[in-house]
């Protein structure tokens, strides 16, 4: 049974995210709840990105993927203990399937029968042959897969920083253009992403990127600002990170001038949804975005 964000009529959070970025939650929530989307939280942990351990609806069921909190395999948590999600959490989401893959939800791009996952997945689960992995999806999540590769120095290899679907034949990505006079690892990257996209037969629409406005601090007073960040791993300058829902889209913006072309793109491509302009500069460097803190279901 096929899935699209664009039918999605119901968005949670975590509830540990309530309380750490109130504005945030509470201007998403005003909005969603006003264009007919319902909004609710989940509870009974610390760790508000609630896309990457929450489980994968597929038709009439949920798909619970392994997630390891971005450690290592043999002690996932011994960094980031914030990041342990009881079984608990998942009580309310049935039939909820188990699968073996390791894959965060942050991982995967949906629309209809097609979904986006990075190379990270084969890194994941590297005592699987490859083939074997992309035929375990591809079964699990009954959807055609599409390989993309991981961002230069990304330590999530997560696809909702690189991609979302417009539709079932447009796939939105970033526009790297503007980091290529000081990161010609991204221009290598650019023309490995539009190769692997080539053969997909889709057409390529660009949002604006400003990754390279990103301020680093020394890592003591990063971890000073932002102690619960999972590691220096921003997400400022990612607009593409947005929760699209079947009314409305809730977009990062970050107080600079690229914001105006960013949300025009988002009017543009997607003219019957309600847009909403939400600054997540501070939420960025711990290390994600407004699809990174949400979770949409299709009821």
């Amino acid at each position: 049974m096929s899935f699209s964000d664009r039918e999605t009529n119901k968005v949670y959070y975590s509830e540990f995210f309530k309380l750490r970025f109130p504005g945030i939650f509470e201007t998403s929530k005003v909005n969603l709840e006003s264009n007919g989307i319902k909004v609710e939280t989940i509870g009974g942990n610390q760790n508000i990105w609630i896309r990457d351990w929450s489980p994968c609806q597929v038709g009439d069921h949920f798909v619970r993927f392994g997630y390891k909190g971005y450690g290592e395999a043999e002690n996932p948590y011994a960094d980031f203990p914030w990041l342990i999600v009881p079984d608990h959490c998942f009580e309310d989401f049935k039939p909820l399937v188990k699968s073996s893959i390791v894959l965060d939800g942050g991982g995967i791009i949906r629309e209809r029968e097609k979904a986006v996952i990075t190379e990270k997945v084969f890194l994941d689960n590297r005592e699987i042959p490859k083939e074997k992995v992309v035929e375990a999806l591809e079964k699990v999540l009954e959807s055609e897969i599409i390989i993309i590769p991981v961002e230069p120095e990304d330590t999530l290899g997560h696809a909702d920083g690189i991609c979302k679907f417009v539709d079932s034949n447009t796939l939105l990505i970033n526009d790297y253009s503007s980091m290529f006079p000081k990161s010609p690892d991204h221009k290598v990257y650019n023309e490995k992403l539009h190769e692997a996209l080539k053969s997909t037969g889709l057409k390529l629409e660009y949002m604006p990127y400003a990754y390279e406005g990103c301020v680093w601090d020394e890592e003591d007073e990063f971890y000073r600002k932002y102690p619960f960040s999972d590691d220096q791993n921003p997400g400022y300058g990612y607009y593409i990170n947005f929760l699209l829902t079947k009314t409305t889209i809730i977009a990062p913006v970050f107080g600079i001038k690229k914001d105006v072309k960013a949300i025009e793109t988002l009017k543009r491509l997607y003219p019957k949804h309600s847009v909403v302009a939400v600054n997540c500069t501070d939420l960025s460097y711990e290390g994600g975005l407004t699809n990174c803190t949400s979770w949409n279901i299709k009821e």
